[in-house]
């Protein structure tokens, strides 16, 4: 069985990239000064890929917000390792203006915190996915779409199925394994992404994206 997710997949190499970082703490300065720079490349990569998939502006310009937001927190939280998110940021906008695209999407740069802070992968997908329910069921409740009751049982609904999610992947938490077979990007909401690209036009817009 093949189960397709729009930035999952993007997470989870990211976060492979990077969880080297946190392995490597006996020499760490210096294993940060001799590899960050193939590990950024690395990392380059796969946040470009993330770009090409997005085919909503609103999206991935939302996207790219979250990202480089999370960067900059974490920075500011983990100054030992500013180093590594002043190189991810600087990659992100030397992309952004060579390719004249949106790059650091929430995705790729929540992977790579979590790989450098050696959380496990199935906990890096859980608290992703989570919080990406979360937010879209808020909106939902502000917009009065549904009441706050409805939300908190959508939410609940929403996570047991990202738990089963998990598990077809077949992430395993201590050796981090997964099957690549099974974990495909793929746009899985083409009208919504469609609609999306209205957003700009709109005359009240409460939410970024």
């Amino acid at each position: 069985m093949q189960v397709y997710t729009t930035s999952a997949p993007f997470l989870v190499t990211s976060c492979q990239v990077f969880t080297r970082i946190h392995q490597s703490q006996v020499d760490h300065l210096n294993f940060i000064r001799s590899s960050l720079s193939t590990l950024a490349d690395k990392w380059d990569v796969i946040d470009l890929q993330q770009s090409i998939t997005m085919s909503s502006h609103v999206a991935a310009r939302a996207s790219s917000l979250q990202g480089s937001g999370l960067l900059r927190a974490f920075s500011s939280a983990f100054p030992h390792l500013s180093t590594i998110f002043i190189e991810l940021k600087r990659r992100i906008l030397l992309g952004s203006i060579d390719e004249r695209i949106y790059r650091g999407h929430a995705a790729t740069c929540f992977g790579a915190v979590a790989g450098i802070l050696g959380i496990d992968i199935t906990t890096a997908v859980s608290i992703f996915l989570y919080t990406t329910c979360r937010d879209m069921v808020n909106a939902a409740v502000r917009m009065n779409l549904i009441g706050p009751l409805d939300g908190g049982n959508v939410t609940y609904t929403i996570s047991c199925r990202i738990q089963t999610l998990i598990q077809i992947y077949h992430i395993e938490a201590g050796n981090q394994i997964l099957n690549p077979q099974k974990f495909l990007p793929f746009q899985i909401a083409p009208l919504l992404d469609i609609l999306s690209n209205a957003h700009d036009r709109l005359y009240t817009r409460l939410f970024n994206s």
